[in-house]
């Protein structure tokens, strides 16, 4: 009597063992793993599709790195290609003629819309090529027509943040995209 198998109780247990595999499984593999705000670090968030995308107000700002520089502006014309896993976004900015200092945070200033004119009569022209794990890269095409270089991070469906230098490095500065409120 003391050798009779328990059949029940033996499948029972390899029904919770094959359960609990199945939820470690499914906790890697990334559908499930993203939904769960502790491990999705790596996920693919897709933030930037929901920032760079058709009818969206964004502003631009931008300052030297010792907070010397300051200019912002409202984005336009921008146009979305879809290149695989990639996405290439092209646009320009009229930086405005603002009163605000250089010293002053990126956070800090806001685009209101025909409250400022021009600074230049020529937009700056930028694009954007970010991928499925929410970075990108910037080219950047200032007022005179010289290539800055900056790469980044979408931070959150409003807001991305990097860093552009010219090519001989004697300026970076940090940069910050952010959808205007409407």
């Amino acid at each position: 009597m003391l050798n009779k198998f328990n059949w029940n109780k033996t499948t029972t247990a390899i029904g919770l063992i094959l359960s609990a595999v199945g939820i470690v499984v499914g906790l890697f593999t990334s559908e499930i793993r993203c939904l769960i705000p502790i491990i999705n670090q790596t996920c693919p968030k897709g933030h930037c599709k929901s920032l760079f995308k058709d009818n969206q107000r964004i502003e631009l700002k931008y300052n030297r790195t010792d907070l010397a520089h300051l200019q912002f502006g409202e984005v336009e014309n921008i146009n979305i290609i879809e290149r695989g896993e990639d996405t290439l976004v092209t646009g320009r900015v009229y930086l405005l003629d603002h009163p605000y200092p250089g010293n002053k945070k990126l956070e800090e200033i806001s685009v209101t819309s025909d409250k400022y004119p021009h600074k230049y009569p020529n937009p700056v022209k930028f694009q954007i090529k970010y991928n499925k794990d929410d970075t990108w890269n910037l080219d950047w095409y200032d007022v005179s027509g010289t290539k800055l270089e900056g790469e980044g991070k979408c931070q959150n469906a409003k807001i991305a943040t990097g860093m552009l230098r010219y090519p001989d490095g004697h300026d970076t500065f940090n940069i910050m995209f952010e959808s205007i409120q409407q």
